[in-house]
């Protein structure tokens, strides 16, 4: 009594905490002596057989224990703080990359580079935000399906493009500022994602000493252009910042003219501008372009004139040339075409990249040659001629177009070095010989210059990385561009361009070409301008046009396959279908009566 006494007196302090289970608990520690001492339990009697059987168990388990222990491996403590540590060089993978070089060689790199996807920095999210909060929902929602949701055999789908025609002008007025705040919502964004993409790829091309200070926008909407511009042309101080991280105040623009005539779409953009819109930036907007504003080519240097998604939407070929006109009237010394993706678009980027041309050969041949007289391409189009290929988008600068050079450098990357360093090392290493030093040298760079597996480079360590850099930019004037994903085939790679020579090339880049050249093909997608030249006689391509009337010249290269979709069929045509069969099967069963009545 003593005992449980003392235990129950132990665990009263509980009784606070266990909301009256107490009792059950004193209870269980003082029923019983015999259960809190700390003998064991009596043995239980079992029968011979159980008993044998679990003997023979126990022996098969001991028998087949497992021999084979896991050893645990233990870290071993290296101190940090030791004077003379030395490296430690991990041996890596023969897959496997030295220093974390690229692969790619410098030269494909620069020819593949492009932006994924593109992050809208927190300025223009915020933005938009902030003009969707305002709104009714209900009524943005209606006007974004209104005007931006298209009808597809496989169901829905949003298409950017805008129009907004209405049967009366009073109609157009009290939908504007409505068809604003939805093209903000809708287009806006996907807008801005393809003008940035193609700045970014323009100042690439351009190098660093392309400084733009002015940007003139053609249909500049309600501002896509002007946003993209802001974040795209960053100063020194935004190198090192993440996408959304970037700021307009950073803009090293100082001015930027919105040419718009549409109000609604005004409206709108200046709203957007008003809580961001910087003191060292000036932004305007007009309803035209002045031509007692035009400026001499020789002061646009730093002017840019854009025209983003706006030719597609002109009514005639006739009004396309008055708005090209009006851009190479107003001096801009770079012209960004940009449009949609559609026959409209491809017809549209064509008219006005011959119309350029001829503009700037026009220049060239009348009055005094300047280095700002002509035009020439810079991008999608490595050549100045007629263009096989319809593109939606376009860049064009003044002044000739830059003269071919093959410099070699930067074809080799961390493939390509592994593979000279391999074949470097089968060469046999001859008796040194004081006097023969120099000779053994000269023999061995002989050889494998004349080896026709290793691609020959220039020599590169004479040059700094900006030189090799520029060399690059400039050579790559002449690059193809592929109009075809490449076809992987077993040891070649089949890739289709658009050359110098103004015409769609077939090259074949097999494994005995080089390890680095046909790591580079295998690696190259569609859009890319490939460094390389082919080893066997590149083959012009020919393509006969269809007799269709939805038919666009050009259109028919750069697929693969057809991309023509089948029409979903109608009601009335399952119908007369499901007529027919019926129709057919009762001819069917009338046949076999027939014949028994003749019988």
């Amino acid at each position: 009594m003593h005992k449980a006494a003392q235990v129950g007196k132990q665990i009263l302090p509980l009784y606070a905490r266990c909301n009256g289970r107490l009792p059950a608990t004193v209870a269980a520690f003082s029923s019983s002596t015999r259960l809190a001492s700390p003998q064991p339990n009596p043995r239980i009697n079992l029968d011979p057989s159980l008993q044998t059987l679990l003997q023979d168990v126990d022996m098969a388990l001991h028998n087949h224990a497992r021999k084979d222990k896991k050893h645990i491996h233990h870290l071993e403590v290296i101190s940090s703080t030791e004077s003379g540590t030395e490296e430690i060089d991990f041996e890596t993978d023969d897959n496997e990359t030295h220093d974390s070089a690229p692969r790619k060689s410098p030269a494909a790199l620069f020819g593949s580079q492009r932006i994924g996807a593109v992050t809208l920095p927190l300025e223009l999210q915020q933005t938009i935000q902030h003009l969707i909060s305002n709104a009714n929902k209900a009524q943005l929602h209606s006007d974004a399906e209104r005007l931006f949701k298209k009808d597809a055999v496989d169901g829905d789908e949003w298409d950017p493009k805008y129009d907004g025609k209405y049967r009366t002008r009073l109609q157009g007025v009290k939908h504007a500022k409505r068809d604003g705040t939805a093209f903000a919502s809708i287009a806006l964004p996907a807008h801005y994602s393809a003008i940035y993409a193609v700045l970014d790829h323009v100042k690439r091309r351009l190098g660093p000493a392309w400084q733009p200070e002015r940007v003139l926008d053609w249909g500049a909407g309600v501002g896509s252009g002007l946003w993209a511009s802001l974040y795209s042309f960053q100063g020194p101080e935004a190198a090192d910042k993440l996408v959304t991280d970037l700021r307009i105040a950073d803009s090293m623009l100082k001015s930027y003219v919105c040419i718009e005539k549409r109000n609604g779409l005004t409206e709108i953009g200046r709203k957007l501008m008003r809580d961001t819109q910087p003191d060292s930036v000036s932004v305007s907007w007009q309803k035209g372009w002045r031509s007692e504003d035009d400026i001499t080519p020789s002061y646009g240097r730093g002017l840019v004139g854009l025209s983003a998604f706006m030719l597609s939407t002109l009514p005639d070929s006739l009004a396309r040339k008055n708005l090209i006109q009006e851009i190479w009237n107003s001096g801009a010394n770079t012209i960004v075409l940009i449009d949609h993706n559609s026959e409209e678009g491809f017809e549209a980027i064509a008219g006005a990249r011959e119309l350029l041309l001829s503009l700037g050969h026009k220049d060239l041949t009348s009055g005094e040659a300047s280095p700002e007289s002509g035009c020439h391409v810079i991008a999608p189009c490595p050549h100045d001629g007629a263009c096989p290929l319809y593109y939606p988008g376009a860049i064009r600068l003044r002044g000739p177009r830059p003269r071919p050079t093959v410099t070699g450098l930067g074809r080799i990357g961390a493939v390509g070095q592994r593979a000279l360093e391999r074949e470097a090392s089968k060469i046999p290493i001859k008796e040194l010989q004081v006097h023969d030093e120099t000779v053994t040298e000269g023999s061995r760079a002989q050889e494998l210059e004349n080896d026709p597996t290793i691609t020959s480079v220039q020599p590169e360590a004479n040059f700094t990385e900006d030189e090799i850099n520029e060399a690059i930019r400039l050579e790559a004037y002449q690059w193809p561009r592929l109009v075809f994903p490449p076809l992987k085939k077993s040891g070649h790679i089949i890739i289709d361009g658009c050359t110098a020579e103004a015409k769609i090339m077939r090259m074949t880049i097999p494994k005995s070409q080089g390890k680095q050249p046909y790591y580079d093909a295998r690696k190259s997608t569609w859009g890319d301008i490939f460094p390389h030249s082919s080893k066997n006689k590149m083959q012009e391509r020919q393509h006969v046009l269809k007799p269709t009337s939805h038919n666009v010249p050009g259109s028919d290269i750069g697929k693969r396959r057809s991309s023509r979709t089948k029409e979903a069929p109608t009601y009335e045509e399952i119908a007369r279908i499901v007529q027919e069969g019926r129709r057919r099967s009762q001819r069917d069963d009338r046949k076999p009566r027939e014949s028994i009545w003749e019988d």
